[in-house]
């Protein structure tokens, strides 16, 4: 931490205590984005070695800041997240060179906001940033709107995959989930709405909301789907 510390100081980075958590290694300071100066904090684990989380300390109180830069990679509170855990690891033998590279890769994020990047991009690096599971979901025929899938495991693999409900599966499964219904749903054109206040959507009014949001009338189209097949002919609804 000594090295990381040394180095935070000559970027005019400097220790702080953070309210409630005394015992985490936290410095602030300031970056410079596109003439914009922002002021940034940087909270470490103590004890745990990894990437520390990134705020923005004025994000909470400075509409004109969200309005500028978006919701993109930034939730309601400032956070930043600049980095996929799951594809980089934190090597303790290079720290010094991992928080120069962070501080780095956080300016090019905010840069990329405040150019407003082109959002078909943006939705497909988002979607695969924070939507992708550590297993791989395949699909078993070719998607259309409101098909209903069944999910199966592979065996002696971490794969699954989606049949259509009536569809025999030719891979070797070891079992299948038949108490959950999954659905096919496509927009009929890529999304464009992204400031919103919760990126990305964490239930399912969220998600429906965003939905709605990009495509008028999608929401209750799909709802009506849903209902014809809960509720199909001759069936007696309760």
């Amino acid at each position: 931490m000594e090295g990381i510390e040394r180095y935070l100081n000559s970027q005019k980075f400097y220790a702080f205590q953070a309210v409630g958590t005394p015992e985490k290694p936290c410095f602030e300071g300031c970056i410079n984005v596109g003439g914009w100066r922002l002021q940034l904090e940087l909270r470490f684990h103590e004890g745990k070695y990894d990437f520390p989380k990134a705020y923005l300390s004025e994000w909470m109180f400075s509409p004109e800041l969200r309005q500028v830069f978006g919701f993109r990679h930034i939730n309601t509170n400032g956070h930043v997240c600049y980095v996929d855990e799951s594809r980089v690891w934190w090597d303790s033998s290079m720290a010094v060179e991992l928080v120069a590279g962070l501080l780095e890769d956080i300016k090019t994020l905010l840069h990329e906001n405040l150019l407003a990047a082109s959002e078909d991009d943006v939705i497909a690096r988002d979607f695969l940033g924070y939507w992708d599971g550590e297993e791989s979901l395949y699909v078993g025929t070719s998607p259309q709107n409101f098909m209903e899938f069944r999910l199966f495991s592979q065996r002696h693999s971490r794969n699954q995959w989606l049949f259509e409900k009536d569809q025999t599966p030719w891979i070797d499964f070891e079992e299948n989930d038949i108490n959950v219904k999954w659905f096919a749903f496509r927009l009929p054109s890529p999304p464009s709405n992204l400031s919103e206040t919760d990126w990305p959507p964490t239930t399912i009014g969220q998600a429906l909301t965003w939905i709605e949001n990009n495509t008028a009338g999608a929401v209750h189209n799909f709802l009506n789907k849903i209902g014809m097949k809960l509720f199909s002919k001759g069936k007696k609804r309760c």
